[in-house]
């Protein structure tokens, strides 16, 4: 049965999974890492006949600013200087000073694209995992006390005629990568994948001893499951939001952040991987799979297309001995508009 919420935990003493040129690695929390226990697929709303289970993971590790900046390029005005994470021109990023012209938060990600040779950059890459750069922004937004974070660190005092003593970001630009993964594992069987990219089809590797899939059951969650999963990274869960996506702008009241997570960064990528959790929830409940007495000739196992899948998120999720006729009901109906009728 569907559960209403999915847990995880922090991993404690999370390492970088960039190459160490890039890491920061200072600060309490530079390298958060959540996974979620072993979930069976029926607690995600898959009915099948499996012990498929899976584990879903977020690793976001804070980066050193200075590794991936260059000269902004000549004839881009207020450009102070451009962040390059990739060979293409979609993993750029020029950071200009916004405290006047736009202040408030900034919240970015620049997500990996397939591409052969891989144009990511090769200290980003990690096999086997989604990596997003996230870029956070805060120009001109006043803290109450000065912060020791790595993404919101705060030390840059500024003295208010009215709100007296604030305190500003000391970065123009915080910069961090993180990975998404899930690991799928076979309870009837004690196979398991490696870790994957939810972004990547899963390789199935052929084991007499411990095959992950066995049964045609599994082959339909396992089918199901990586096709919910292909929209449930971290860049699905930012891209579109801006900075409502940060829990620090709820108190955000004109440039002063009224209050604070004592740990922000970490909150956010908390906060950030339950919507992701929420997301996959939610992408099964919006397939539907035929009525086993009926032909499946003309079904279509997954929406083949932005419409089909509109179409399909508008069916409702039912129990078994649902039926969209009431005889009651519909007795009842005709027999007071006969009635009314007579008269």
């Amino acid at each position: 049965m569907a559960q209403d919420r999915l847990d995880w935990t922090e991993i404690g003493s999370a390492s970088c999974p960039f190459n160490a040129s890039v890491c920061l690695n200072t600060g309490i929390d530079a390298n958060v890492r959540l996974e979620t226990p072993f979930i069976p697929v029926s607690d995600l709303g898959i009915n099948a006949a499996t012990k498929l289970q899976m584990k879903r993971s977020l690793t976001c590790s804070v980066l050193n600013t200075e590794a991936f900046q260059e000269p902004a390029k000549q004839g881009l005005e207020d450009v102070e200087f451009t962040l390059v994470f990739g060979t293409h021109e979609n993993y750029e990023y020029d950071v200009r000073d916004l405290s006047t012209v736009a202040p408030g938060y900034r919240l970015t990600t620049i997500p990996q694209t397939a591409s052969n040779p891989p144009a990511l950059d090769s200290r980003l890459r990690v096999p086997g995992g989604f990596v997003t750069v996230v870029l956070l922004q805060a120009p001109g937004v006043y803290f109450p006390k000065s912060v020791n974070d790595p993404m919101f660190s705060a030390h840059q005092a500024h003295i208010f005629p009215t709100s007296g003593l604030r305190w500003a970001a000391d970065n123009v630009v915080g910069v961090a990568g993180c990975v998404d993964q899930y690991l799928i594992c076979n309870n009837a069987t004690g196979g398991c994948s490696s870790w994957a990219s939810p972004e990547d089809l899963l390789t199935v590797t052929v084991s007499d001893n411990a095959p992950l899939i066995k049964s045609a059951a599994d082959q339909r969650a396992l089918d199901m499951l990586q096709y919910v999963l292909t929209s449930t990274s971290l860049q699905y869960t930012i891209t579109g939001r801006g900075s409502s996506a940060l829990a620090a702008q709820r108190a955000l009241q004109s440039q002063n952040q009224e209050r604070l997570s004592p740990r922000p960064w970490k909150e956010e990528v908390n906060t950030w991987f339950g919507v992701s959790l929420a997301k996959l929830q939610m992408s099964v409940l919006s397939i539907a799979y035929p009525t086993p007495f009926l032909s499946t000739d003309a079904f279509a196992a997954f929406p083949a297309s932005s419409y089909t899948d509109q179409l399909c998120k508008m069916i409702k999720s039912r129990e078994g001995g649902y039926t969209n006729l009431h005889w009651p009901g519909f007795i009842a109906t005709l027999v007071v508009s006969c009635v009314v009728g007579a008269a």
